[in-house]
């Protein structure tokens, strides 16, 4: 009796990451691995990720793109894994809020050092007067 094949269902993934992997125009770097071993536990975890860049038509327009990106993450703790497709909207909402908190940073230290220096008598650059 002959087998009757079995077709796999594809997930969300593989069918964003195969999209992905179809356009001519996308570029990726090498796939980021980290294994995360937590020091009390000692409960290891495996990160991958992969980013794509492609370039999307502007409105149907062909002769005007512009650059989307797309995470791809896989996650592996002990015998369970878990992939996800971060398209992107949420890889532009998370180089956001990124930037916003490396503003949020920059600007504290300097208002910290400014007060520092204020304290020591040292008087800014641009307050002083040309000789």
């Amino acid at each position: 009796m002959a087998k009757t094949p079995e077709y796999v269902q594809l997930d969300s993934y593989d069918r964003a990451l195969g999209d992905v992997v179809a356009n001519r125009g996308a570029l990726t770097g090498k796939m980021f691995v980290k294994d995360v071993v937590q020091p009390i536990t000692g409960l290891a975890q495996t990160y991958m990720v992969q980013t794509y860049r492609v370039q999307v038509a502007k409105d149907g327009d062909e002769s005007n793109t512009k650059p989307e990106f797309w995470m791809f993450v896989k996650f592996i703790e002990g015998n369970r894994a878990t992939k996800i497709a971060l398209p992107p909207v949420v890889c532009e909402a998370i180089a956001r809020q990124r930037d916003a908190l490396m503003t949020t940073a920059r600007k504290r230290t300097a208002k910290r050092v400014a007060a520092e220096r204020k304290a020591q008598g040292i008087e800014p650059a641009f307050l002083k007067k040309a000789k």
